[in-house]
């Protein structure tokens, strides 16, 4: 766990506060969108015999659709909402580097939860991981962790 606490504060230091941030809200507006999504997804896989990525295999834009979203919230923020001011050439470019920042900090923490649970169960602590595709979860006794 300290590893992912080190990586946020590497995200923040290498980047600065306004990336770390977008980042972040990036990756928990991801998740809670593409949880259901991924669930009816199975279960309309399960009933009706087809593969889900019919309905999954345009989930890979949403990082680039969020930070777009909070990056566009955060510069009309700054400008008090001038639209003329707004430079949209600039907040492309930097959504895009953002976006692929996102990936690849999502998939930075993944692979560290992934190595803390199975460091907890080398320990011969009581921790199920459960690897299917989108339901990555870590559970212990006295609490439930899950990541993205």
């Amino acid at each position: 766990m300290e590893e992912i606490i080190l990586s946020i504060e590497s995200l923040f230091a290498n980047y600065g506060f306004k990336t770390g941030v977008v980042v972040m809200l990036s990756i928990f507006i991801v998740e809670i969108i593409k949880k259901p999504i991924v669930k009816k997804a199975e279960a309309y896989s399960l009933k009706s015999g087809l593969d889900k990525s019919i309905i999954t295999k345009y989930l890979s834009f949403l990082p680039l659709g969020s930070v777009f979203v909070i990056n566009l919230l955060w510069e009309l923020v700054c400008i008090d909402f001038n639209f003329a001011l707004l430079d949209f050439n600039s907040l492309l470019s930097t959504s895009l580097v953002m976006a692929s920042i996102t990936i690849a900090t999502y998939e930075v923490l993944k692979k560290y939860l992934q190595a803390y649970c199975s460091k907890q169960n080398s320990k011969g602590q009581s921790v199920v991981c459960n690897d299917s595709n989108d339901n990555n979860q870590i559970t212990n006794k006295k609490s439930e962790i899950r990541y993205l």
